[in-house]
């Protein structure tokens, strides 16, 4: 599956129909959560959208020692019209993990389905079945960027891109220990983030304006220990700040108010 051509297929259909592009500032962040023996995927729009959801892509990454896999895809409502969700290929099994990607193509006004998107709430798109024990995360890594498994996050609306953010990308089984902390939260634009290593990791931490943008990125290879940086955004306005923290390719992600 190849993104520019669908992006190409998609805008020359959207703009035959009539319809606008999505605002430039839009974009649809992801979140992955545990509800009972299933994992939900849930999309969260930063802005109201009734329009057309016309792409998906999410990849879930975990253990091969583990005896888990992952039943196909149920779709209720609104969602499996709006959005039909299926497996793209095989689990591939490269290093420590097995991989299971997903895709979906849409081409139904979701104001036509009777679900528009509100913005900030978290809408559920897919519910996977988990058999046997295991923990999963949703992520973007280093085998999903490569171009022959094209396995990270994306989002088309109207045909364009508006990926956003992994926000919620570990279930309750695959956390980690080491949790970052904020104090204080909310603040005044000025606040200390603390993340605690307990073993060598590969860890990369993130901070992203209420638009959307990163104000601050750090990596670091190995790391272990704890992690602390004092940040003053006071120049850069109020709003809702997400700090993501990714350690091995497993991200986290955690709210920041500025007021």
């Amino acid at each position: 599956m190849q993104r520019k051509p669908l992006i190409l297929l998609m805008a020359a259909l959207f703009w035959g129909l009539g319809l606008r592009p999505a605002a430039a500032q839009l974009r649809v962040d992801v979140g992955l959560y545990r509800v009972g023996s299933d994992l939900e995927v849930r999309l969260r729009p930063t802005e109201d959208f009734q329009e057309i959801l016309s792409a998906v892509v999410f990849t879930l990454r975990w253990e091969r020692t583990s005896d888990a896999y992952l039943s196909p895809v149920l779709q209720k409502n609104a969602p499996s019209i709006y959005i039909p969700i299926a497996q793209a290929g095989r689990v591939e099994s490269t290093g420590s993990y097995n991989y299971q990607s997903y895709a979906g193509f849409g081409f139904d006004l979701l104001a036509a389905t009777g679900e528009p998107w509100r913005a900030g709430q978290e809408y559920t798109v897919a519910r996977i079945p988990v058999l046997g024990r295991g923990g999963f995360a949703l992520v973007n890594d280093s085998w999903t960027a490569e171009r022959e498994n094209n396995g990270d996050f994306y989002v088309e609306l109207n045909g364009r891109d508006h990926t956003g953010i992994i926000y919620k990308g570990l279930d309750d089984a695959a956390l980690s220990s080491g949790s970052a902390s904020v104090m204080p939260n909310p603040n005044l634009g000025q606040f200390t983030f603390q993340v605690e290593v307990d073993s060598e990791s590969d860890i990369t931490v993130e901070l992203f304006n209420a638009l959307g943008q990163v104000v601050y990125t750090d990596s670091r290879n190995g790391f272990e220990g704890t992690y602390r940086r004092d940040m003053d955004v006071r120049g850069m306005g109020a709003g809702a700040y997400q700090l993501r923290v990714t350690r091995n390719g497993l991200a986290e992600t955690h709210k920041i108010i500025v007021q």
